[in-house]
């Protein structure tokens, strides 16, 4: 119900960000705030990509370990 941006545009958002399948997400609190937090495979990798769920600002896109 805090989330602005809704999950449809956010994962949009995310792919945008990183091209490839969303494999998991979930919207968390973290640092004080609310994201979106996708999983996504892009090729052999596994990347997480953080999209902030008030301003739509993606707030990571790394490789996942």
């Amino acid at each position: 119900a805090q989330a602005a941006v809704p999950f449809a545009r956010a994962q949009e958002l995310a792919l945008a960000a990183r091209p490839g399948e969303v494999r998991e997400w979930e919207l968390e609190r973290e640092h004080g705030g609310l994201r979106y937090s996708f999983d996504i495979a892009a090729g052999t990798n596994l990347y997480e990509v953080g999209v902030d769920a008030v301003s739509g600002e993606i707030v990571e896109n790394d490789l996942d370990h």
